[in-house]
């Protein structure tokens, strides 16, 4: 199965795709993550890991529904997960909560990981 992105908006945990800058296919592990970074909340559409390998270290890859650029499988949905889709469709449309590219949340990862180890962030 291989679909276009713009038909699905929130993809089910377990889906795999493609990502547009990867040749590996990645499986979405979780929906609408929100960090907060010097006081400030923000969020990103899915975080995954690659598949088939699954999380076998710490680097897990964060990304926005506009990075997908296919959909090779759907994950499991059931009443709970439609359910979880229109609340997430509700509260992106209302909240006040930014949304990064996945560029920048990785950037503030990396900065508040340098922060943690005692490091100064130069680019």
């Amino acid at each position: 199965m291989n679909e276009d992105k713009k038909n699905e908006k929130n993809l089910a945990i377990g889906s795999v795709i493609y990502l547009k800058d990867t040749l590996k296919k990645v499986m979405i592990i979780s929906k609408k993550m929100v960090r907060e970074f010097d006081g400030e909340p923000v969020y990103i559409d899915y975080t995954g890991c690659l598949y088939p390998e699954g999380l076998i270290t710490n680097d897990i890859l964060v990304f926005n529904q506009e990075d997908i650029s296919a959909i090779i499988f759907k994950g499991y949905e059931d009443e709970d997960e439609i359910e979880l889709a229109k609340r997430m469709a509700t509260w992106e449309n209302k909240a006040s909560v930014k949304k990064l590219s996945k560029e920048e949340f990785r950037l503030k990862i990396k900065e508040e990981s340098q922060k943690k180890a005692g490091k100064k962030y130069e680019l």
